[in-house]
């Protein structure tokens, strides 16, 4: 096209608007940082020009132009739990039990999926992280165990996760002390709360598996919080409370 090859305002503002039809804006940044990485012995103004407010308002309007949808994964409904319930709850299946309890607490104290399950990359286990037995409380009104660390807490002081009783059927705490019965006869010697029937802490591809043989469409790890969160707020609880 004839254009210079010195990366001024004007040429790096003509490639932005160039690449960003072929991938998404938001990436175009991190191809800026490179770029100027590999030029900047040839060029010392190049992290100049880059910074420019040409180059930064094409990239923010490339951005608008160049919008995507975000694609989430849907929430899980009230009742789909119960219909979950009704299949598994008199299931002689040790695991099954197990990912019962995990997908009515997941849903009913809004947790991450994360701070249930360990992540499947064996290098980002972390033991710490883990729940621990000892930690589980439950009585006919509530339960209640420790959530040691998780990526929102900055000061490592955990949190006390207290889920109440309810007359439902499918009430959490009798499933979960279903579970804690039977678990403590199988492995009393371990620590954690959650256990697989082989004796590990399950892992996120485990409960994804059967969360998608149960929910089949358009489900993930996350469809529990979001669930949980959707289903308080049809009941008329405060945002902030939610939140």
């Amino acid at each position: 096209h004839d254009f210079p090859i010195d990366p001024t305002t004007d040429t790096l503002s003509f490639y932005v608007v160039y690449i960003c039809h072929f991938i998404k804006p938001k990436s175009v940044s991190s191809y800026l940082s490179g770029i100027c990485n590999q030029l900047e012995v040839f060029y010392p103004d190049i992290r100049r020009n880059c910074a420019h407010p040409i180059v930064k308002r094409t990239l923010k309007g490339c951005k608008k132009l160049h919008t995507s949808i975000a694609s989430r994964k849907r929430p899980l409904q009230r009742k789909e739990l119960t219909e979950a319930f009704d299949n598994l709850h008199s299931s002689s299946s040790f695991d099954d039990h197990l990912f019962l309890t995990l997908l009515y607490i997941g849903f009913f104290a809004l947790m991450r999926l994360g701070e249930l399950v360990f992540p499947d990359r064996i290098d980002l286990q972390d033991f710490r992280k883990v729940i621990m037995r000892d930690s589980f409380l439950a009585d006919a009104e509530h339960l209640e165990f420790n959530l040691p660390t998780h990526k929102a807490d900055r000061t490592f002081e955990g949190n006390r996760i207290v889920i109440k009783a309810s007359s439902d059927r499918d009430d959490t705490v009798k499933i979960a002390c279903i579970y804690v019965r039977e678990r403590d006869s199988r492995f009393p010697g371990l620590p954690h709360l959650w256990v697989h029937s082989d004796g590990s802490v399950p892992t996120r591809s485990w409960f994804i598996q059967r969360l998608r043989c149960h929910f089949s469409d358009n489900v993930a790890g996350h469809s529990l919080r979001s669930g949980g969160a959707t289903w308080l707020a049809s009941l008329g609880v405060q945002v902030n409370l939610i939140q």
